[in-house]
């Protein structure tokens, strides 16, 4: 059921140009040009908002409110009127006052405002075109009716705008906790192009949930190689983040070496790891990176850290427990150049493993 407002104006004009705008909102209006049969109509119809032309101070009109405000009603009115009124009305129980002569939009700003659309409304309204259905779509989500607002992407045809529109309610699925409804909303536009940071945020909230297999799930539904990667890296380094490393290890057993993510994986759990300083598991971890200078670099952020304890013993035990001779060498030349204060320590576990982890939707797509 849509709003149904109801005129109480007794100039043709006047109320053909309110009908004609309140008409494009999408409303069904009634008008009365007699304020005591105004009063009548009300309370024999549901009526879901009252547009009232008041013409001079303490007129026939003013008591249309004054009746309304002792009577209990609590449907919405719109005031306008030609003259200074505003304070008089607004103490009579209006809930808003527009001068005259007012522009279309001015009027349509104050009664969505007031009188704002029904769930149905906002759904099949497409009456400004697409940018029409994306506000009713973000309207639904705020409210968080997804469902309703699912409905209403559905009518957008330029993909561009889904997309965009699927990503604002994916924010406030995310936001609200409906983590089950925004996977359904992923899984429900596979052909859309999926990526970006705002998966990196939802495969977050999903492995903070305990939902890894979802986040997994989520990643798989990338159309890129690449991006389902490097994704599926970051939900390793999520799991370490959040303190599950037996359950990032094994993440990590499921992820090939060759992906785009793999070292930021390796990174983030050889990051925790140090942080609770198991350094010798840490460096076996990080061997097994592929990108040669990456590797060489985590190696030196380990040996530098345990060295920063002052376990010089220790370090070399570290370095020495390297199976493959040639990082073993690699090792022990930043060893000797960390003890000589050469050494510039280059961050790479800190930064892959917890920088690159992404924040969460609250700053994402604002569309209040």
């Amino acid at each position: 059921m849509g709003r149904r407002i109801l005129i109480i104006e007794d100039d043709p004009d006047t109320t053909d140009l309110l009908k004609d705008c309140l008409e494009v909102l999408g409303c069904s209006v009634d008008s009365e040009p007699d304020p005591a049969r105004a009063i009548v109509r009300l309370r024999e119809g549901e009526y879901s908002g009252i547009v009232l032309d008041i013409m001079s101070p303490g007129s026939r009109w003013v008591k249309v409110l004054q009746q309304l405000r002792h009577s209990g009603s609590r449907i919405p009115l719109i005031a306008i009127s030609e003259n200074t009124l505003e304070a008089e009305v607004m103490s009579e129980g209006a809930h808003a006052f527009l001068a005259k002569p007012f522009e279309g939009r001015e009027l349509k700003r104050v009664v969505q405002r007031v009188i704002p659309p029904t769930r149905e409304e906002l759904i099949r309204d497409h009456s400004g075109g697409e940018s029409t259905i994306m506000q009713n779509a973000y309207a639904l989500a705020k409210g968080e009716d997804f469902r309703g607002a699912r409905k209403a992407i559905e009518l957008l045809d330029d993909t561009n705008s889904q997309r965009t529109a699927y990503i604002s309610l994916l924010s406030y699925q995310v936001q609200a906790g409906d983590l089950e409804g925004a996977k359904a909303t992923v899984h429900g536009a596979p052909s859309l192009r999926l990526g970006g940071h705002w998966v990196r945020c939802m495969t977050n909230a999903l492995v903070e949930a305990g939902d890894v297999r979802g986040a997994l799930a989520i990643a798989d539904n990338l159309t890129c190689a690449q991006e389902r990667g490097f994704i599926k890296g970051m939900i390793v380094a999520q799991q370490a983040a959040v303190g599950d490393l037996p359950g990032a290890k094994a993440t990590l057993l499921l992820l090939s070496p060759s992906i785009n993510g793999h070292y930021q994986a390796i990174s983030a759990i050889a990051y925790a790891l140090v942080t609770t300083g198991n350094f010798e598991e840490a460096l076996s971890l990080v061997c097994q990176m592929e990108e040669g200078e990456t590797r060489v670099r985590a190696i030196g952020d380990i040996l530098y850290a345990q060295r920063q304890t002052g376990d010089i013993s220790g370090a070399e035990r570290t370095a020495a427990s390297i199976n493959n001779d040639e990082l073993k060498r690699q090792a022990f030349v930043i060893l000797e150049r960390i003890n000589h204060g050469n050494y510039q320590q280059t961050c790479t576990l800190m930064m892959h493993g917890r920088a690159f982890v992404a924040d969460k939707f609250s700053n994402l797509y604002p569309v209040d």
